[in-house]
C-alpha cells in the first residue's frame, strides 16, 4: 500500500464542502497515513511561502512541510495550492 501524508485540513475541506465520496476515499486510505513532525525550520519556510505564494498561514505551513519532507503531491480541495510550483495537486473523484 502506498503511504500518504495528509493534513487535517484535507478532512476539514471534505466536510465543509460536503464531498462525502471524497471523504470516504480519504478515510479508506487511513492505514497508509504517516505522521510528520514540525520544526522551527518548517515554520520559517512557511513564513516565506506565505509571502512568495500568497498563502494563508495554515496553507503556508502545509506547503512548507511538504517542501521539507520532499513531498511533491498533495490531495486537497483548496485551489490556493495551485500557486505552489513544486506541488502537484491530486484530484479525488467525487
Amino acid at each position: 500500500m502506498r503511504q500518504v501524508v495528509i493534513d487535517s485540513s484535507v478532512l476539514i475541506d471534505a466536510v465543509v464542502y460536503v464531498r462525502p465520496k471524497a471523504l470516504e476515499r480519504i478515510i479508506s486510505l487511513y492505514e497508509a497515513f504517516i505522521p510528520v513532525d514540525l520544526n522551527t525550520q518548517i515554520f520559517e519556510i512557511s513564513y516565506l511561502f506565505s509571502k512568495i505564494y500568497g498563502l494563508f498561514p495554515n496553507d503556508a505551513l502545509i506547503a512548507a512541510t511538504c517542501k521539507h519532507y520532499g513531498i511533491r503531491k498533495i490531495a486537497t480541495f483548496d485551489p490556493d495550492f495551485k500557486r505552489v510550483d513544486f506541488l502537484e495537486i491530486l484530484e479525488l473523484e467525487e
